[in-house]
């Protein structure tokens, strides 16, 4: 074979593979998406299923929420949904789920689900991830973080999501 058809059988197997790497990168990208949607999609729909409200005394439903943040916490864990959707849903779950300053105190009181306050030893008992991701080092006023203190308020709830976020994100069992 002469040199022009080497070169030029190289340059081919170069742009190929140049072609192959991009197709590849846009799979991914594509295929990360539809995971973030899918699991969006799947969680909000479970959620729909609970009734749940911070007066709830079904223990049925309150396990099912449980079970619902245990998963949606691990998805957060492993990077399934993007950091955005994570901190949106974390904000939430701080409407729900008891906050405990250290190992003692319950932060929340008022402002989580009272029969689950009351009962988590037994309830979060199988849920170390959930223990663990809503347990701060930031001591913070209850009402500041649940009442109408705009701008405040705001900043609290973001530092207190942001230190449940870094929880998650540094689990293991």
């Amino acid at each position: 074979m002469s040199d022009n058809v080497i070169l030029v059988i190289s340059t081919l197997a170069q742009v190929v593979s140049a072609g192959a790497i991009v197709f590849a990168a846009r799979q991914i990208k594509i295929n990360r998406n539809q995971l973030y949607s899918n699991t969006i999609i799947r969680c909000l729909d479970s959620f729909q299923e609970i009734d749940i409200t911070q007066e709830t005394i079904d223990e049925k439903q309150i396990r099912r929420y449980i079970d619902l943040i245990g998963e949606e916490l691990f998805y957060i864990q492993k990077g399934f949904i993007p950091e955005e959707v994570a901190l949106e849903w974390i904000d939430g779950m701080i409407e729900f789920i008891p906050l405990t300053h250290g190992n003692k105190e319950i932060l929340n009181k008022n402002n989580c689900i009272f029969h689950l306050f009351q009962n988590q030893a037994k309830l979060l008992q199988s849920y170390p991830r959930i223990k663990t991701a809503f347990r701060v080092t930031t001591w913070y006023n209850e009402s500041v973080v649940y009442g109408e203190h705009g701008n405040e308020r705001g900043k609290l709830r973001a530092k207190i999501t942001a230190e449940i976020f870094d929880n998650i994100r540094h689990f293991k069992f």
